[in-house]
């Protein structure tokens, strides 16, 4: 026993991965590059990025696409601070980010991940990150500037098992079809305190599109995306996900809906929402009799389109919903943060409203104040 006790500490030592122990790889001290690192690890590894910018992308996925990192089960991808200021992974607009295929019980946590770039069809999908039937945790991560000819520009996540989001951003993707952020297809996602900023697609789903899918979004904030077509912000395709503590303000579609639509039979679950200040269509549109959409303690208002209008229409004053200005803290500035005197702050006795606290307090910012009257308050 002791011998074999002996022969594990001397592979530790050299760096080889036994069935005892857990690794930690270093990039850029033992590799010089993160799939090297990747390629060495075993399940239960660790493999440690430091700070800096990585933009090694010459890896060939199975689908005849260049990526900078190949995921592996098991296997932990984590930058030295675990925040995304820390490492960059920079595909200079020569294919994916990131990609994973039947990936299990693997994470990364704390990078940037931009310049992803995906053409063709079938494939032109997740230039950032590709999630193909994995499960895979994704923790403090930025997903920024990455160009989809189809699906999913930020993130694409299809198939099961299911994927985790917490507290990343997504931000100024573009999809030239649908989720210009995210698209959850077949799939079960779970997206916890993340925001999605100035994301765009050209049909449906500025900020993310559900199809078929179990999609939950929990304490998220969905501004400034526009959809082409239809859904600034949340597109449902067949799919009814649980969108709960949400703040969704100033999305727009060129068609309808410019914070949630709802198309064949999607009957999403909204509660303690706020959607406001959609510049371009209203709050929720429905565009088919099967749809279904329930809200509870939401505050719909201020959206051009209209707020509790078509296939929301009688459930203002029920369940806890109303339609009273949020009172931003800087609406103009991009400031989503209540002020003291918000109505969502208590929300008629169903707790906050919205993903974000109270920022600041006074002055009182009455129903009629108009559009061009809260800018000018919030400068």
């Amino acid at each position: 026993m002791r011998a074999i006790g002996m022969v594990a500490g001397v592979l530790l030592v050299l760096g080889f991965p036994t069935a005892a122990f857990a690794i930690t790889w270093h990039v850029p001290s033992q590799f010089s590059t993160i799939q090297a690192a990747v390629d060495a690890a075993s399940a239960g590894d660790t493999v440690l990025v430091a700070c800096g910018t990585y933009d090694d992308c010459t890896h060939l996925n199975p689908d005849g696409r260049l990526s900078c990192v190949i995921m592996k089960s098991g296997v932990v991808l984590r930058s030295a601070t675990g925040e995304s200021d820390c490492a960059t992974i920079d595909a200079q607009l020569q294919g994916r980010c990131v990609y994973a295929n039947s990936v299990v019980n693997a994470s990364m946590e704390g990078f940037t991940v931009t310049g992803g770039y995906v053409l063709g069809y079938p494939g032109g999908h997740g230039a950032g990150l590709y999630c193909l039937e994995s499960s895979l945790t994704v923790l403090n991560c930025s997903f920024v500037d990455n160009w989809a000819r189809h699906l999913g520009a930020g993130a694409h996540c299809f198939g099961m098992p299911a994927a985790t989001f917490l507290d990343c951003m997504f931000l100024d993707n573009t999809a030239e079809d649908d989720g210009g952020g995210m698209v959850c297809w077949f799939s079960d996602v779970s997206v916890l305190r993340c925001t999605f900023l100035e994301n765009w697609g050209a049909d449906h789903g500025g900020a993310v599109l559900c199809n078929q899918s179990s999609m939950s979004m929990v304490d998220c904030v969905m501004a400034r995306n526009t959809a082409g077509h239809w859904s600034g912000a949340v597109t449902c395709w067949d799919c009814s996900p649980t969108i709960s503590g949400c703040t969704i303000v100033d999305n727009r579609a060129g068609g309808s809906g410019g914070g949630v639509g709802c198309f064949l039979s999607s009957s999403p679950k909204i509660e303690n929402t706020i959607i406001a200040f959609s510049s371009i269509g209203e709050a929720v549109y429905c565009h088919n009799a099967g749809c279904s959409p329930s809200l509870a303690c939401c505050d719909l208002h201020g959206n051009a389109g209209g707020d509790w209008v078509g296939c929301v229409a009688g459930q203002n004053g029920t369940n806890g919903n109303f339609s009273e200005n949020p009172a931003f803290c800087g609406w103009a500035m991009g400031d989503y943060t209540l002020r003291d005197c918000s109505p969502c702050v208590e929300g008629y006795g169903c707790g906050q409203i919205g993903a974000l606290g109270i920022g600041c307090t006074g002055p009182t910012v009455t129903e009629s104040t108009s559009w061009s009257g809260l800018k000018a308050l919030y400068r």
